[in-house]
């Protein structure tokens, strides 16, 4: 079994991509979006997806583009296995937004490609 299935990557994103004081994304908000975009999907289904209950049907390749482009995040993070290490890079770029949004970051610019020894210096920095 997946330690990190489709609706746990979807609720990563949900948990990431938001403001510490304000509340996440509603799937409504994102339904929405998918729409725009001309997917057919309604609320239900995505809740589905997003809970893993039942047996929720998987979204074409472009739902899932879509979903991780709502949040302009790599579609990479949702479509790469677990051994993948694009996936793992993703995982612990989301780590590290978390870990800001925690400590109050509202908005952060690095310049050139950060590695994961300076994520890691800077999250134990920030954490004290």
């Amino acid at each position: 079994m997946s330690k990190f299935p489709m609706r746990r990557r979807i609720d990563a994103l949900f948990d990431t991509f938001h403001l510490i004081d304000e509340a996440e994304t509603s799937n409504e908000t994102v339904v929405e979006y998918l729409v725009e975009r001309g997917h057919n999907i309604s609320v239900e289904a995505f809740e589905q997806l997003r809970s893993g209950a039942g047996t929720p049907e998987m979204p074409s390749a472009a739902v899932v583009s879509d979903i991780a482009g709502f949040f302009r995040f790599s579609s990479d993070y949702l479509t790469a296995t677990e051994d993948d290490q694009r996936f793992k890079d993703l995982q612990e770029q989301l780590d590290t937004l978390r870990v800001f949004r925690q400590q109050g970051v509202k908005r952060l610019r690095f310049r050139g490609q950060p590695t994961s020894s300076d994520r890691a210096a800077l999250i134990r920095a920030l954490r004290g």
